[in-house]
């Protein structure tokens, strides 16, 4: 039995990333680049919001909202990685200490961004969140 390329694409799961609102020029350019490579895109307006969804449906990417501290996103990842544990997690934030970053590494967040940032440089990221394959 040979297998049509048509085929093989549907019997591919589409990927999901859970976005936790930001507002503005943020929303817009996580969308645009998650869409832009097949990715089906839910957003949710907290962190609260995106740990009980997480909890029942998994997601292979999550971005947290710029509105939280870093050690709000901290307790996020740790909540989210007993049920999630392979889950690419990358925080934005405005608020932060240097030692928000480095717990941060500790939990194996996929990437901290501290604002101002590059719209860029986030794009990449996201890029690159969405383009390694997931452990486990």
């Amino acid at each position: 039995m040979t297998t049509s390329p048509t085929n093989a694409i549907a019997l591919t799961p589409q990927k999901t990333a859970l976005v936790v609102a930001s507002g503005g020029d943020i929303d817009e350019l996580l969308t645009s680049v998650l869409v832009a490579e097949g990715w089906n895109v839910q957003r949710v307006v907290d962190n609260q919001d995106a740990l009980s969804l997480a909890r029942t449906k998994p997601f292979d990417l999550i971005i947290t909202g710029r509105k939280t501290c870093g050690p709000e996103d901290i307790d996020f990842l740790r909540k989210i990685r007993s049920a999630r544990p392979h889950l690419r997690l990358i925080i934005l934030t405005d608020q932060w200490t240097p030692g928000d970053i480095i717990e941060a590494m500790r939990e194996r967040a996929f990437s901290y961004f501290v604002a101002p940032f590059e719209t860029s440089a986030l794009a990449g990221m996201v890029r690159a969140a969405m383009a390694e394959p997931l452990l486990g």
